[in-house]
């Protein structure tokens, strides 16, 4: 007797596969945090303290970090729902992901 679903060894992998897929998004969510917070500590007080030609490039990266970080964050809460809905809300939909 186990706790085993009554699923195939392909299916098991699969969604173990799934699973360790989206774990891993989180992880390398981390790293763009941390390198995000780095630009940003970085380019801030560049734009604060320069008014000449590189005033503008720095305006931009800025804005460009933001944007990617905003990006990579509304990926990653799609992500994380997509994974709830797959192995939680919607376990036994017939012919779903995870039948």
């Amino acid at each position: 007797m186990s706790n085993r679903p009554e699923e195939s060894d392909l299916q098991i992998y699969a969604e173990g596969a799934w699973l360790q897929g989206a774990m891993i998004t989180a992880v390398f969510y981390g790293v763009v945090v941390v390198l995000s917070v780095m630009c940003w500590r970085t380019l801030w007080p560049r734009i604060q303290h320069s008014h000449d030609a590189g005033f503008r490039r720095h305006l931009f990266f800025f804005c460009y970090v933001t944007c990617l970080f905003a990006i990579g964050t509304v990926y990653v809460v799609f992500n994380a729902q997509m994974t709830q809905l797959g192995f939680i809300n919607n376990r036994l939909y017939p012919n779903g992901m995870c039948k």
